[in-house]
């Protein structure tokens, strides 16, 4: 960074961030190893970007460039209170549910009838503000707030997330009895039919690079802070 954060007034685009100039590179350099290790030969793209995300149909995967470095982690944590994907173990919980995402785009997993008959439609509304039952059996956990519940390519994306992390015998014997395990075998058997075979989609727009954002860490926060939402916890009767 050619900038020390004095004030909330510096530009994002002049932090000059590069990902594979800091240490999380290796993170994701571990992921990708993950996938070698499932034979999943592709690599989805990671950039900084204003949040964590992937553009829609697009397989590359975009980084909050707050997590950059620690004086930057310090400064989200003041500014909003948390910091998603602060420790090692909370970002590849992200990054596998990011690739997730990446890899359905890549192979336009989304658009096969077993993904819509499983996970549900893409097509449905997203919002933020989504309800979930923390006593659910049909979905995986993996992120906080049940995320898997707040929409079908979520719920995919969380699924790819945790079988990508864990061995079968693991996730069989943790959610033996659940319904989200045959979410779990789906996946499996969707990822065994594309092992070895090129993306139909190798690479998309990098939307909200960091190298793009001219508005000050400033406007920035005052922006989040604006969208921020809560999910609205619900329970069995």
């Amino acid at each position: 960074m050619s900038k020390r954060i004095d004030h909330l007034g510096v530009r994002v685009c002049d932090l000059n961030l590069k990902l594979e100039k800091t240490p999380l590179h290796s993170r994701v350099l571990a992921l990708y190893g993950e996938l070698t290790a499932r034979d999943l030969h592709f690599r989805p793209p990671c950039y900084f970007a204003d949040e964590w995300f992937v553009p829609e149909g697009d397989p590359v995967i975009g980084v909050p460039f707050y997590l950059a470095t620690k004086q930057l982690v310090r400064l989200e944590r003041k500014e909003i209170g948390e910091v998603e994907g602060d420790t090692k173990s909370y970002f590849m919980k992200l990054l596998r549910h990011e690739a997730g995402h990446a890899i359905s785009y890549a192979f336009k997993l989304h658009r096969r009838a077993i993904y819509r008959s499983v996970f549900g439609s893409s097509v449905k509304r997203f919002s933020d503000n989504y309800r979930f039952n923390p006593q659910s059996k049909n979905f995986v956990v993996n992120l906080k707030d049940h995320y898997a519940q707040s929409h079908p390519d979520e719920d995919f994306a969380e699924t790819f997330a945790v079988w990508l992390a864990q061995p079968e015998h693991v996730w069989r014997k943790r959610y033996a009895g659940w319904n989200a395990l045959g979410k779990l075998t789906t996946v499996a058997a969707m990822m065994n039919g594309i092992t070895r075979t090129r993306p139909l989609v190798r690479t998309g727009e990098k939307m909200c690079r960091v190298s793009t954002l001219t508005y000050t860490l400033k406007t920035f926060y005052a922006r989040r802070r604006r969208q921020t939402s809560h999910p609205i916890e619900i329970r069995d009767r």
